[in-house]
């Protein structure tokens, strides 16, 4: 079964704004970040959930770029998008 990625107008206007990337960088990154294992329910060290407890979270490589995300049966809704933590913070996975 395939999936798709949607991304809400508040993800796209939290990623022009913090990460200065576009609808399609966000969708190529949680494909990646899926197909590479980078999903979890907590979000990567130094990253505060806020209201987004209930999310699931994806991630660059580098970390550089998180999301929070929500899974459909063939959707996962990008919900927000943050700066990734600073290398002190970062998980040493």
């Amino acid at each position: 079964m395939s999936w798709r990625v949607t991304v809400s107008e508040h993800a796209r206007a939290r990623a022009r704004e913090r990460l200065d990337v576009d609808e399609q960088t966000i969708a190529l990154d949680i494909a990646a970040a899926i197909s590479n294992g980078r999903l979890s329910t907590h979000p990567p060290n130094g990253i505060h959930p806020g209201q987004r407890r209930h999310a699931l979270w994806c991630w660059t490589a580098d970390q550089s770029r998180v999301y929070a995300v929500v899974a459909g049966s063939t959707v996962w809704h990008v919900r927000t998008a943050l700066q990734g933590p600073t290398t002190t913070q970062r998980r040493t996975a």
